[in-house]
């Protein structure tokens, strides 16, 4: 489920107002899932290689998954310092597939800079396409 799913819906009435939405369902096809990138703690059980001030937890939960997948970034140098983690949101939380730990992987280091980030990342997907949103930093 996702983490915060009114945020996640006032983010897809504005897009849709604006036409994006729209858009990109009339080129790549209906929207049949959702993630959100939230920031969170790490877990104290968590091992993590660095700590400090750099360092940011970063998870995705769904809307076709009831386990968000996190993971420790250390900003300064915008690598990882743990691995992935798993927190089931439900007790019968069923794993992710591999291909959607990557997904967040790839959405997520696409859109964080030095300059900054914008968090919630908000992204739209089907099984040809993905669209992700993020605000302004």
């Amino acid at each position: 489920m996702l983490v915060d799913e009114e945020m996640f819906a006032a983010a897809e009435n504005a897009l849709r107002e604006q036409g994006v939405l729209d858009r990109f369902e009339a080129e790549n096809g209906k929207i049949t899932g959702h993630m959100m990138i939230t920031m969170m703690e790490v877990p104290p059980e968590l091992v993590i290689e660095a700590t400090g001030d750099n360092v940011r937890a970063f998870c995705a939960s769904f809307d076709f998954y009831d386990m968000m997948i996190g993971i420790a970034i250390d900003l300064s140098t915008m690598k990882p310092v743990s691995q992935f983690w798993l927190t089931p949101q439900t007790d019968d939380a069923v794993k992710p597939a591999s291909e959607w730990v990557e997904f967040f992987a790839k959405t997520l280091f696409e859109n964080l800079s030095e300059e900054g980030y914008g968090i919630p990342m908000y992204s739209f997907v089907n099984d040809h396409s993905d669209f992700t949103a993020v605000p302004y930093i």
